[in-house]
């Protein structure tokens, strides 16, 4: 791994770090990362994706509370796809992050 490549994904852990932390707002069950970060192939256009499993579905007001403290610009938003049907979109520090809720059964 390059140096940049490494620096890369040594930012997008710290983000997912922070990002973590900011989720224990939550009713939280798992939080996982997933994707080029996950499996450590990032480069400088490289997401952050988020698995969030909850025990409920956060209220649209929890997850702009969350959001808000994330950073701006921020999409929420829900899907079609019964895999990740609520999903938050913006950016951390600089990283595009993807929120995936599911529901714990």
């Amino acid at each position: 791994m390059t140096g940049a490549a490494a620096s890369n994904l040594l930012h997008r852990r710290r983000v997912a770090r922070q990002v973590g932390l900011h989720l224990q707002s939550l009713p939280v069950v798992a939080v996982l990362v997933f994707g080029s970060v996950a499996s450590g192939h990032v480069d400088d256009s490289s997401d952050l994706d988020v698995l969030v499993v909850c025990w409920g579905f956060p209220t649209l007001e929890a997850r702009r509370a969350l959001t808000a403290r994330l950073g701006v610009g921020w999409v929420l938003g829900a899907t079609d796809d019964p895999m990740f049907p609520v999903i938050d979109e913006g950016s951390v520090a600089g990283v595009p992050v993807t929120l995936h809720y599911q529901v714990a059964s």
